[in-house]
């Protein structure tokens, strides 16, 4: 089955790609093409055939979601290189993160930026909340929550991800109850948990010693969800 899957997929790229060169200005095509690409563990190669598909069309969406994951997530994406069959070293989700990965997570966060920022009746409900739920794993994938920063990306962390649930909670049934969403929608939940399960730094105490500074930050329901209606 693994091996009809592998040869399945390898037809649908040189489908991508000749449907590519024989209609260039077809940008579902290179989208199609750098979704498969990405599957097949050529990340550089998805990236590139997903930029192809914005500079012909700068509104499809769903290439701008598929583009800043494959960043986000190059090198997950690579297809491992032979070698003995041994269970790979554990790494940390906080290890430490390279210039290079750095630059390519910084791009993921524009790009899931400008989805959020569209106007409302261009992007789908489930595609916003994708978007919600990027920016919240790039605020929390952080070195150390330990100082000043750490706790200001803990708390932008809590609101994306509670604007990404708020979104897959509001969607109509038979949507949500589809496999992906439902994946989604538990991907969301997992991290909300990961971030409330880190703690914030003690509150610095006021001159008289007999109470706490009221400059702390509060996360309230109206915080959390949408101003209005959610629309199209």
């Amino acid at each position: 089955e693994t091996g009809q899957r592998v040869e399945d997929l390898s037809a649908a790229i040189r489908e991508f790609r000749e449907a590519t060169r024989n209609h260039p200005s077809f940008a579902l095509a290179f989208y199609r093409l750098g979704l498969a690409l990405q599957r097949d563990g050529q990340p550089a190669a998805a990236e590139e055939a997903l930029r192809a598909s914005l500079r012909i069309n700068e509104n499809l969406v769903a290439a701008y979601l598929a583009l800043a994951s494959t960043l986000y997530d190059h090198d997950a994406y690579l297809a491992p290189l032979p070698g003995p069959a041994v269970a790979p070293a554990p790494r940390s989700r906080r290890a430490a993160i390279t210039p290079e990965k750095r630059s390519l997570r910084a791009e993921a966060r524009s790009l899931w930026l400008h989805v959020i920022r569209r106007p409302p009746h261009t992007v789908s409900h489930a595609d916003r909340a994708s978007a919600f739920y990027g920016l919240c794993r790039f605020a929390q994938d952080v070195p150390d929550f330990g100082d000043d920063e750490g706790d200001r990306l803990r708390r932008l962390a809590y609101y994306y991800c509670r604007r990404a649930n708020h979104i897959y909670a509001t969607l109509p049934a038979p949507e949500r109850a589809s496999a992906p969403i439902k994946e989604a929608e538990a991907s969301v939940l997992n991290d909300l948990g990961r971030v409330l399960t880190r703690r914030f730094k003690p509150p610095k105490p006021v001159a008289d010693n007999k109470s706490f500074a009221d400059n702390g930050w509060r996360c309230r329901r109206s915080d959390s969800l949408p101003t209005g209606p959610l629309r199209q």
